[in-house]
């Protein structure tokens, strides 16, 4: 099987991987601007908006989550360049937000600069061990380059630190139909849709396996059938009785053989 056959990463669909899988509490903020978090992502642009025109008044770090957000909606827009400007001024505001490293190095990645994504996945890291998002981003960074173990590693590391990530589920069953693991990647995709009923790339592998492991099962239903039709028993018929086979051979009950 190609890998590139069935990646199908968020980036190539037009839909961010970063800006889907996020882990509970990554972006808790204040009182001062919870509307900027949790606001959907066409509020998010306007009500951030709002909260940086005020000016520097509120602290460095609220004003570094207001920017993440913001840049996070403009991923999910495809603005790269935008998002771009957003994440360096959260990450020159609050050099300790990981966050704003992990979506960063999302936008490196989509420019495939791969090596500014290592930095500021690295630097994510560090500075949060358990944010699942990074590890999603490493994991889809390996799968890129064709080290779909490492992948596999990082993928299962994102799963274990947010196990409610519909994507994490999503992405590491790409991963599984590519190397072959079918029933795998199926239970993956079905986890994933269990927690996003309208999980995209979750329903599309979900297709696609189903129709490999059909076209198996006919495949092998076929050349069973094929085999038994040139099996030939052994053995006499004695009283209506016809020795059983097993495989091409059977136990004769008594008498010669008849061909």
């Amino acid at each position: 099987m190609i890998w590139t056959r069935h990646l199908s990463w968020p980036r190539r669909t037009g839909i961010a991987l970063a800006a889907c899988l996020t882990a509970t509490g990554v972006f808790a903020a204040d009182a001062a601007m919870p509307s900027c978090v949790t606001a959907t992502p066409e509020q998010r642009i306007e009500r951030c908006s709002e909260m940086l025109s005020r000016g520097p008044g509120d602290p460095p770090s609220d004003q570094a989550i207001a920017y993440v957000n913001r840049g996070r909606v403009s991923l999910l827009q495809g603005e790269l360049d935008r998002a771009f400007e957003d994440l360096n001024e959260a990450i020159r505001l609050d050099p300790e937000n990981a966050p704003a490293f992990a979506f960063r190095a999302d936008v490196y990645q989509r420019h495939g600069a791969y090596e500014h994504a290592w930095a500021d996945l690295d630097q994510a890291i560090r500075l949060d061990p358990d944010l699942a998002l990074a590890y999603a981003l490493r994991g889809q960074i390996y799968a890129d380059q064709g080290k779909l173990d490492d992948a596999l590693a990082d993928l299962n590391e994102a799963v274990h630190l947010d196990p409610t990530s519909a994507d994490a589920y999503a992405f590491r069953a790409v991963v599984h139909e590519a190397t072959g693991r079918a029933s795998r990647a199926m239970a993956d995709a079905e986890a994933a849709l269990a927690r996003e009923p309208d999980h995209r790339q979750a329903a599309e592998v979900k297709e696609r396996v189903r129709t490999e492991l059909a076209s198996r099962t006919r495949s092998k239903l076929a050349t069973a059938k094929v085999t038994k039709s040139h099996a030939k028993p052994y053995g006499r018929v004695i009283d209506g009785f016809v020795p059983a086979e097993v495989g091409r051979l059977s136990i004769s009950v008594s008498g010669d053989r008849n061909p």
